[in-house]
């Protein structure tokens, strides 16, 4: 069962007449405000505070400074898009160090502020690192010269892996660049060309009556 980290509320004594729905509505209101659960991240910051302040007061400081990194520890998922600290633990150890590395490099390149924007980072970096991975047991493939219908398996699904990660890596990396290009602004001008009704216009016609060419003076009318 979850932990639940109760809040200092001020519990309603005066009994009011309200319908059903108002109840709920209160009984919600009241529930929210006088508990959250353990894992909560303003329940987390707040046991880091209490933490720090028992630091400064404490004599047992060992004692004090244990339960502080406990807390620490606990919170440290609440800012993981800005330290990845997530996605470093969902990749090999020997390559955490370069994941976080290469995520604050594309964030830096990139500019991202928002979280979506530090997500499709950490999408990238995610991809890339499993690129690393797999390329690295392809390679072993290459080695070894032991063969069996299980390696070949294997290897043909450690293979289709890495061409997924490799369109998971360009398909992301596309999404950031869109998401951070400036958005192109398009001017249409249209000309536009009116008649003016009755408008006359001079043309020479030939003169049946005479033999030769002569002005003669037409009405066009727009229809």
């Amino acid at each position: 069962m979850t932990d639940i980290v109760k809040k200092e509320v001020t519990i309603p004594v005066a009994p009011e007449k309200k319908s059903l729905k108002e109840r709920e509505q209160d009984a919600r209101k009241f529930l929210k405000e006088s508990a959250s659960a353990a894992c909560d991240p303003q329940a987390l910051l707040l046991a880091i505070d209490k933490g720090l302040e028992r630091y400064k007061t404490d004599k047992d400081k060992k004692a004090a400074e244990k339960q502080l990194m406990e807390k620490i520890n606990e919170a440290l998922p609440v800012i993981a898009l800005d330290t990845h600290y997530i996605l470093a633990r969902g990749v090999m150890e020997e390559i955490r160090p370069f994941v976080i590395e290469f995520a604050n490099q594309l964030t830096a390149e990139y500019d991202c502020k928002t979280p979506t924007e530090k997500a499709l980072a950490e999408v990238v970096t995610a991809a890339y690192a499993r690129i690393l991975q797999f390329t690295g047991v392809m390679t072993r493939q290459v080695r070894d010269e032991h063969c069996s219908d299980i390696l070949s398996n294997f290897y043909k699904v450690a293979s289709q892996e890495l061409d997924r990660a490799n369109r998971h890596f360009t398909s992301a990396l596309a999404t950031l660049k869109q998401l951070k290009s400036p958005a192109m602004t398009v001017q249409v001008k249209a000309t536009n060309a009116f008649v003016a009704q009755n408008q006359q216009v001079n043309a020479t016609a030939p003169d049946p009556s005479e033999g030769n060419k002569k002005k003669v003076y037409e009405n066009i009318e727009s229809k």
